[in-house]
């Protein structure tokens, strides 16, 4: 059986068991008509913040990126293309 949660009374002590009702009921889900659940999704998405974590600056994280640069508006083109040669 489903529990169901009053939003407005969702705490710390209940947050992971309204989490967990919401993979319960929704998780099998196409994740807006997209071909992945919503319980893949939501995994993901808590893989992602858990990645974020390691990221301590900004500019260090661009660098460990080849492929993330910054351009002007005017340069974008010539920088893609250098990007792609």
């Amino acid at each position: 059986m489903t529990t169901v949660f009053d939003k407005n009374a969702i705490n710390a002590e209940n947050i992971v068991d309204y989490i967990a009702s919401i993979f319960e009921r929704r998780g099998a889900e196409s994740y807006l008509g997209e071909q992945v659940s919503m319980a893949q999704h939501m995994l993901q998405s808590a893989q992602a913040a858990e990645m974020a974590k390691a990221i301590t600056d900004n500019k260090e994280w661009r660098e460990s990126r080849p492929a993330q640069k910054t351009a002007k508006r005017e340069d974008l083109v010539a920088t893609i293309k250098d990007m792609l040669v």
